[in-house]
């Protein structure tokens, strides 16, 4: 039922100066809509206490989270240069859906983030709406000119930024979604019912988030996504 589709497409791209890859799959699940209506059932969105999300979320299906790993497993370890005898694993994978409104944002929400600093865990956002929800956009920090915190950068990254938000240029109240004085943006990629994007998790990227909409409104028709992280071991 929650099974992923044997016959997507899948393409490889590179981006920015650092040619990182990003996999764009088209047609990901077999059954869309069947996502959509666990999305509308059974437990509950909600909100998670230390979450920087800016928004709620409810765990996926098991099967779908195992059926990634059997089907992606080695194409994407060839395709983003895994160690050879690594093996995925699922960390993380949820339905999310964006409900915070701009004005609410933290600052560290209204910058391009990265999601862990090390270079073997994979980002899949699976959109389950459609674009004029807004998709992701990944960017390069101008100052010290990286596309990807590792964990070699970070110090000096953190360090650097949290000089320039606080004495520079602080972050209007709003989501990230194009160039600003701190950061360029690289690559941009529209949210499509249906598509999935595959990035490492260590590259600054933001949500295009285009329309916000209460909590309260069927998840069908919010910014719907399954985000899923997947470390190669």
């Amino acid at each position: 039922m929650f099974s992923l589709n044997p016959r997507a497409s899948l393409a490889m791209q590179s981006i920015g100066v650092e040619q990182q890859p990003v996999a764009i799959v088209e047609d990901f699940a077999l059954d869309p809509e069947a996502l959509i209506a666990y999305a509308e059932s059974g437990e509950p969105f909600r909100a998670t206490p230390g979450d920087f999300y800016p928004g709620i979320r409810k765990r996926a299906p098991t099967q779908y989270a195992d059926d990634f790993c059997t089907r992606y497993g080695e194409v994407l370890r060839e395709g983003f240069a895994l160690p050879v005898n690594s093996e995925p694993r699922v960390i993380f994978c949820a339905m999310s859906i964006t409900t915070t409104e701009p004005q609410r944002l933290r600052p560290v929400q209204r910058v391009p983030h990265f999601d862990t600093s090390v270079a073997n865990q994979l980002a899949i956002v699976h959109y389950l709406c459609g674009p004029e929800h807004g998709g992701v956009s990944f960017y390069r920090h101008r100052s010290t000119g990286f596309e990807t915190i590792g964990q070699d950068r970070i110090q000096h990254y953190s360090a650097t930024l949290k000089r320039e938000v606080t004495r520079e240029h602080a972050p209007p109240a709003k989501y990230m979604d194009g160039d600003d004085p701190l950061f360029a943006r690289i690559a941009s990629y529209e949210a499509r019912c249906n598509r999935a994007l595959i990035y490492r998790s260590y590259a600054l990227h933001s949500g295009n988030i285009r329309r916000i909409l209460p909590p309260e409104m069927s998840p069908r028709a919010a910014r719907l996504t399954v985000t899923s992280f997947v470390r190669y071991d």
